[in-house]
């Protein structure tokens, strides 16, 4: 992406550290706490909260409750809390037509 001339640097390096995670247990380069960009904690979050809840060939999605559960479950060790309370606040859990008891 950092070759594409469209694509501005800022943008690049956080498509690049998406799989990087706050305790230095993501990928590609093992980073950790603030040397995540900003948006790059961003993204991972929306990431992975769109892999879990969309079907895979090998297993189906979650509902949208079930994957923040996923998100909570890694608060502070692999997220960034203030990030996943702004995308639970943001998202819609319940989506229409799901009863909910």
């Amino acid at each position: 992406m950092k070759n594409v001339h469209t694509v501005s640097l800022l943008v690049a390096n956080c498509a690049y550290q998406h799989h990087e995670r706050l305790d230095g247990s993501g990928y590609p380069r093992g980073i950790k706490g603030d040397e995540i960009h900003y948006f790059g904690k961003i993204i991972a979050v929306a990431d992975v909260f769109d892999a879990v809840t969309s079907n895979r060939v090998y297993r189906k999605a979650m509902l949208p409750h079930q994957g923040l559960e996923v998100l909570y479950a890694g608060v502070g060790k692999k997220f960034d809390n203030t990030i996943i309370e702004a995308f639970r606040r943001a998202v819609a859990i319940y989506p229409n037509g799901l009863s909910v008891e």
